[in-house]
């Protein structure tokens, strides 16, 4: 069930500075139907493990990858220089489909991480890709 709705504002996080607090909560001209397609996502409280990463990328089917544990190989490589407000995954190449704006979600079903860098682009080669931590912009989502 398509819904087409338009964007009448836009509310950015008043911290982001091009890194970090990479949020925007935006406000449709038209609430969204919910149904078994189109439901509101909940907000994880806790540190993500056994997630999904998914997205599009350059592909026309929505793809996934499974991250069981998001972080060791970001640790190798930034060590204690990784932000609190990032959650890292390291990109297999060939996985070219982790986007800006694209979401972690964890076994629990609730949104932990939104895509937010990953330069050079994730699954261009094997690099890391961050994610904008969700716990960190709790309290602001309710408060907008």
């Amino acid at each position: 069930t398509q819904q087409i709705r338009n964007v009448k504002e836009v509310k950015i996080h008043p911290d982001f500075n091009g890194t970090n607090y990479n949020f925007a909560i935006l406000y449709t001209d038209i609430k969204w139907e919910y149904n078994d397609v189109v439901k509101p996502i909940g907000l994880s409280h806790q540190d993500p493990r056994h997630c999904i990463a998914t997205g599009w990328g350059l592909h026309k089917m929505l793809r996934q990858v499974y991250l069981t544990d998001p972080f060791e190989q970001c640790d190798e490589i930034y060590g204690s220089s990784l932000s609190n407000h990032t959650i890292c995954v390291y990109c297999a190449q060939g996985k070219d489909f982790v986007e800006y704006g694209g979401p972690i979600v964890c076994e629990d079903g609730l949104l932990a991480g939104v895509g937010s860098s990953a330069d050079p682009p994730c699954g261009t080669t094997q690099s890391p890709a961050g994610f904008s931590r969700v716990t960190i912009v709790q309290e602001w989502i309710k408060s907008v």
